[in-house]
């Protein structure tokens, strides 16, 4: 069972209830809505200025992703999970059934940052190429973009629809002490695995 306490979001099996929401840093939330498919929990909450927040937990992987700011008053389970809002009742995640007359949403834009790589070495590091396995739909795009140290995200490429399968991207050469990537797609699109190669080059 998962449920929102003064410790955050936890996790309760017997005994003592399991705290899962240390993604959400020192953020305080209140009111939430939350249901579950048996595989994800998704959660409405309200922050500290009332504005609503949607999080998914993949309980297998053990996640944290924010699905966007949509006010659910209620969940409710029926071939999968109902978020009802104010003007409208959603499907959320991968539902058994659809509803006849149920529209599919658009496409929207959807966002993945990774944390600092640092490749575990305190010289100097030059990424040189990135590999990724990706599947993206027809007419969607993702854009891969690069931080060096404390600069700012730049873009690297945009990538347009292709079928599952490995993607090699050059990265022009900057020296750095670590790095960050963030890709932002428009569309359906998946991320299957993702490497990079890189050489070292000086000590600081």
């Amino acid at each position: 069972m998962y449920y929102l306490s003064r410790a955050g979001i936890v996790a309760y099996a017997g005994g003592i209830p399991n705290p899962i929401s240390e993604a959400f840093g020192e953020m305080n939330y209140k009111n939430a809505v939350g249901g579950s498919d048996g595989l994800k929990y998704y959660v409405c909450m309200q922050d500290s200025s009332n504005n609503y927040h949607l999080f998914c937990y993949d309980t297998k992987k053990s996640l944290w992703h924010k699905e966007d700011d949509l006010a659910v008053k209620f969940m409710a389970y029926s071939n999968g999970i109902m978020a009802v809002t104010a003007s409208s009742v959603i499907l959320l995640g991968d539902p058994a059934a659809v509803p006849n007359g149920a529209t599919t949403e658009g496409a929207f834009e959807s966002v993945v940052e990774f944390g600092d790589f640092d490749y575990n070495t305190f010289d100097f590091k030059h990424l040189v190429r990135l590999r990724l396995r990706l599947e993206i739909d027809t007419g969607a795009t993702v854009t891969i973009f690069a931080k060096f140290d404390e600069g700012v995200y730049v873009p690297i490429n945009e990538i347009k629809a292709q079928a599952k399968g490995f993607y090699f991207q050059p990265v022009p050469i900057r020296r750095c002490d670590h790095c960050r990537l963030k890709l932002i797609a428009t569309g359906g699109w998946k991320l299957h695995a993702i490497d990079y190669e890189y050489y070292t080059g000086g000590r600081k």
